[in-house]
């Protein structure tokens, strides 16, 4: 329709979803229910960890936390399995922590850290954003990577 705003772009600079974390419950058959309801496979051997945080990401498989005190641990005991982040990439991490703190968005970092595969992290609090936790990550340019 000729009244409906053109769907974005997604240019270069603007951040995209780099990945949704579904944290599951520690069982099979719940983990496989998910991927079922999702109609995808989501392959078992896609590993990503921070030690840090408490967790390791393995997409669609249960038992996802090995620490019980990491970040991720915590949020599954206080509020059960479900959405735990969403992250999006963009190319200067800096700039959008300090403009979403300026439209009153309550930060967990107010400048990128260090995170996981040489990326520089920053979290927005989900009290801001409805429950649901906001990670941004900036990676390194290709030509950076050594």
């Amino acid at each position: 329709m000729a009244d409906e705003p053109e769907a974005p772009t997604g240019g270069q600079d603007a951040p995209r979803a780099e990945d949704v974390i579904k944290e599951v419950a520690r069982t099979d058959d719940e983990a496989g229910g998910i991927v079922r309801a999702h109609r995808y496979l989501l392959p078992n051997d896609s590993l990503a960890g921070d030690p840090r945080q408490g967790a390791r990401v393995e997409a669609g498989a249960a038992g996802t936390t090995r620490q019980d005190q990491g970040a991720i641990a915590k949020f599954i005991a206080a509020r059960g399995p479900g959405l735990h982040h969403v992250a999006l990439k963009t190319p200067d991490i800096d700039a959008v922590l300090s403009e979403l703190g300026q439209a009153g968005l309550p930060l967990i970092d107010h400048r990128g850290r260090p995170g996981s595969r040489r990326a520089l992290i920053g979290f927005v609090h989900p009290k801001g954003l409805g429950g649901v936790l906001a990670h941004f990550v900036q990676r390194p340019a290709p030509s950076d990577s050594g």
